[in-house]
């Protein structure tokens, strides 16, 4: 089964960190080959849009979650 510190974030966390990982030029979709589809690891699986969107807001100096959601 997957951590509980993975399963106490909500899902717009996720969002988050994989738009981040995509401002510093990591393709977010790469952690799906390297998983195990059994454990649910927050995989993405939202629009490229969204991720687009906070690696952009990432670019212009939002770089903490916090600040994000504000």
């Amino acid at each position: 089964m997957a951590s509980s510190a993975v399963e106490r974030r909500p899902d717009i966390y996720f969002v988050w960190r994989d738009g981040s990982r995509l401002a510093v030029g990591q393709n977010p979709y790469e952690a799906i080959l390297a998983g195990n589809m059994q454990e649910n690891q927050k995989y993405p699986t939202y629009f490229p849009l969204f991720y687009v969107l906070v690696a952009g807001a990432h670019r212009l100096g939002v770089t903490e979650y916090r600040g994000w959601m504000r």
